[in-house]
């Protein structure tokens, strides 16, 4: 008797660690009575599903769930779960993409630390410094200014005739750079541009000064 109850525990032990794991990979598989498909449904499983195989017979294996026990074609399960294995892949293409990430920012820290080392200016501040605008440059400047004054209208002041769209450049520094452009500076440097430029003789000067005002002219700075 003794003998008997080893022998059994044996078979049931072996029968445990003979059970091997497999998971469904059909979308929908029936599980029969017997091993047949001429054997009555018994239940259903689905894809990824996980079944336990307790024995084989030919193209069929015994299997059971949670909830039944039957037959299955041994063609539409495996031990290898298709879910599991993607989502792994999934995973590790987004290990690959961070790192990836975390190496390109630490390459560009590294560079950008060499280069404030030796002196060397980043390509941000060297298109900063490029891209200014002359005028703006000149504008910007407090000890020079160089102004665009356009005459309005048509007609003569002190015998110097005038007509719309004379112009004139005048470059000033010191007290003419900031603030208004009317002021004595700018007004004696208009007065000698103009003179130059049209060839008014000098007799005439006081013609040109009398232009030199806000609803005269039209003033830009350069």
């Amino acid at each position: 008797m003794k003998y008997i109850f080893t022998f059994a525990l044996l078979l049931i032990s072996f029968q445990t660690f003979s059970q091997t794991e497999f998971f469904v990979n059909t979308e929908l598989l029936n599980v029969r009575s017997g091993a047949g498909t001429e054997y009555d449904v018994v239940g259903q499983v689905k894809l990824n599903e996980k079944v336990i195989e307790i024995s084989k017979s030919g193209n069929w294996s015994e299997v059971k769930t949670e909830n039944f026990q039957g037959f299955v074609s041994s063609k539409y399960i495996s031990t290898i779960n298709e879910e599991s294995e993607k989502k792994e892949e999934d995973s590790s293409i987004i290990g690959w993409l961070i790192g990836l990430g975390i190496l390109g920012y630490i390459i560009i820290k590294v560079k950008n630390f060499f280069s404030g080392l030796f002196g060397g200016k980043s390509s941000n501040t060297t298109n900063r410094t490029t891209s200014t605008p002359q005028k703006e440059r000149r504008r910007q400047s407090g000890n020079s200014a160089v102004y665009r004054f356009r005459i309005k209208g048509n007609g003569s002041a002190g015998g110097v005739k005038y007509a719309d769209g004379m112009n004139v450049e005048v470059a000033v520094t010191g007290l003419g750079s900031g603030g208004s452009p009317f002021n004595n500076i700018v007004e004696k440097k208009f007065v000698e541009e103009f003179a130059r430029k049209y060839n008014i003789e000098p007799r005439f000067h006081s013609g040109i000064k009398m232009l030199f005002k806000r609803d005269s002219v039209d003033v830009e700075i350069l």
